[in-house]
């Protein structure tokens, strides 16, 4: 987790990412590594399945503008954990 913060990456938060039709997702942060980008989203309370799936689509989101492997967690605020997606 480290790494998510070094000064040598670039990082975005809550960078809005519009879809066609105008809406719009925002992930929590995108960290562009020179081979990677890691998309990170913070949570609050229970794990639930459906934060999974908004991860991978932010995954797939971000491969469509950043053409590099994308890797996605999640970070429970509360109980510290981090789920790699």
């Amino acid at each position: 987790m480290k790494e998510w913060f070094s000064e040598d990456v670039q990082v975005m938060t809550e960078q809005g990412i519009i879809l066609p039709g105008g809406s719009a997702k925002r992930p929590d942060r995108i960290i562009v590594k020179k081979e990677q980008t890691v998309v990170l989203d913070f949570k609050t309370g229970e794990k639930k399945d459906a934060h999974q799936k908004q991860v991978m689509e932010y995954m797939v989101l971000i491969n469509h503008l950043i053409p590099k492997p994308v890797d996605g967690y999640l970070v429970y605020i509360e109980t510290g954990e981090i789920v790699k997606v």
